[in-house]
C-alpha cells in the first residue's frame, strides 16, 4: 500500500512539475487526473498553468472551469499563470475574475489577449505579483474603461513586491502614478513613442535591463524637436540617481539618442527596424555609444544600406575607451537578397581587422515582420 502511494504521489509530482499546458482538447483529461481521491496531493505539484482555450469543450459541465479554479485555491501552490486567449475566456464566464483573481499563491501572472473583462482581471487580483506579463488583444485596443487604460496602475497592488515587467499596451506611461521600486526588468512592446524619458525613470527608478520595441510613431518628430528632447533628457538623467545598476538596454537608435541615457552599460541592442534611411544615423549611433560606453553592441537591421553608410561604419570603427569589446551584426533578409548577406558578411570581416574588437559575429535569416523583435 505505501509502495502504491509512493509510486502516486511520484508520478504525480513528475508529470505535474515541469507545468502543464491546457489547450480544450485536453481539459477533460487533465480534470480527470486531478479529480481522484488523490486530488489534494496531486493539485499540490501544479506550481505553473498555461491556458491556451477560449471556453470548455462542449462535452463537458458548462462550470468545468469554475470548479477547476475553485480547487486549484483550495489545493494548490500555483505560482505561475498563463492565459492566452483571456478576454475571450472571460466573456464566455465573467465569472471567472473572481475566482482567478483569487488565486493566492500565484507570483507570475501572463495575461494574453486582454481587453477590458481581463485587465479588470489583473487590477482586481488579490495576491502581489513578482512577474507580469499584461498584452493587450486587438479586441481591446478602443474602448478601454479609464480604469484599465494605464497598465501600470492595475498592477498596483503589486507595487513593492512586483520585479520585471512585461507590456504590450499600446498607450504612452503616464506621467503620474504609482512607483515600482523593485522593478529590475522592463519591456514595453506596442507601445506609442514618447521623447521623454522621465516617466519611465520616475516609475521604474531601478532598472537592470530595459527593452522599448515595435513603437507606434504617433508624431514624427523633426531634428530640431529631437535634439530639443535630448537636451531635456540629458538634464535630467545627470540630475538623478536613478539607472545607477543599468546593465543592457534594447531599443531602436533613434529612442536611444533621443533618451540620451548616460549611464554606463555592458550591453546595447539597437532594434533599426524604423527610419534606416535618416542621415544622421551615423551622427546619432557615435554619440550613444560615448554615451553609454557599452562592451557589446548588438544591431539588428532589415535593410544591409546602413551597413554601407560611411557615418555609420566611421561611428563604429572610431576608438574609444573603453571600447567595444564585441560585436554583433544581424540582418532580417527580405527573400531573395543574397546581396544583402555578402555584404554583411563583408562588414564583419572588416570590423574583425580592428585590434580592439574581440569578436565580431553575424546572424541572417527570413525577415518575418510579425516576429522580427519579439525573442531575444
Amino acid at each position: 500500500m505505501e509502495t502504491c502511494k509512493y509510486l502516486n504521489r511520484e508520478g504525480s509530482k513528475r508529470i505535474l512539475k515541469g507545468g502543464v499546458v491546457v489547450y480544450e482538447e485536453q481539459l477533460a483529461s487533465l480534470l480527470l487526473f486531478l479529480r481522484t481521491p488523490m486530488e489534494q496531493l496531486r493539485m499540490a505539484f501544479l506550481h505553473h498553468l498555461f491556458l491556451s482555450l477560449i471556453a470548455p469543450p462542449s462535452h463537458l459541465p458548462s462550470d468545468s472551469l469554475r470548479v477547476f479554479f475553485q480547487d486549484l485555491a483550495i489545493y494548490s501552490s500555483l505560482k505561475t499563470l498563463s492565459i492566452r486567449y483571456s478576454e475571450a475566456l472571460i466573456v464566455q464566464d465573467p465569472g471567472l475574475i473572481d475566482l482567478i483573481s483569487a488565486l493566492k499563491t500565484i507570483e507570475d501572472l501572463r495575461v494574453h489577449a486582454a481587453g477590458d473583462r481581463a485587465l479588470s482581471l489583473v487590477r482586481l487580483w488579490q495576491s502581489c505579483l513578482v512577474h507580469a506579463t499584461v498584452e493587450l488583444g486587438t479586441c481591446g485596443i478602443w474602448g478601454l474603461s479609464p480604469a484599465n487604460a494605464d497598465a501600470v496602475n492595475i498592477l498596483k497592488h503589486s507595487q513593492y513586491t512586483l520585479e520585471s515587467l512585461k507590456l504590450v499596451f499600446p498607450g504612452c506611461l503616464m506621467e503620474t502614478g504609482p512607483v515600482y521600486p523593485r522593478v529590475n526588468s522592463l519591456s514595453v512592446r506596442g507601445s506609442r513613442y514618447t521623447p521623454y524619458i522621465s516617466c519611465y525613470v520616475r516609475t521604474f527608478p531601478n532598472l537592470v535591463t530595459f527593452s522599448f520595441s515595435d513603437i507606434h510613431y504617433h508624431e514624427i518628430l523633426s531634428n530640431a524637436d529631437i535634439d530639443a528632447a535630448r537636451a531635456t533628457n540629458v538634464d535630467f538623467i545627470r540630475t538623478s540617481s536613478a539607472w545607477s545598476a543599468l546593465n543592457s538596454i534594447c531599443m531602436p537608435l533613434e529612442l536611444l539618442y533621443t533618451y540620451g541615457i548616460s549611464r554606463t552599460v555592458r550591453e546595447i541592442t539597437v532594434d533599426d527596424f524604423g527610419r534606416t534611411e535618416d542621415p544622421r544615423i551615423g551622427y546619432m549611433l557615435h554619440t550613444v555609444l560615448n554615451d553609454m560606453h557599452p562592451k557589446i553592441l548588438k544591431y539588428h537591421a532589415t535593410n544591409c544600406t546602413i551597413f554601407l553608410n560611411p557615418t555609420f561604419v566611421a561611428a563604429l570603427s572610431a576608438k574609444r575607451h573603453p571600447p567595444i569589446e564585441i560585436l554583433y551584426l544581424r540582418l532580417e533578409l527580405v527573400p531573395g537578397s543574397r546581396g544583402s548577406v555578402d555584404v554583411l558578411e563583408m562588414m564583419v570581416s572588416s570590423f574583425l581587422h580592428l585590434s580592439y574588437i574581440s569578436r565580431a559575429q553575424k546572424k541572417h535569416h527570413a525577415w518575418n515582420p510579425g516576429h522580427c523583435m519579439r525573442d531575444r
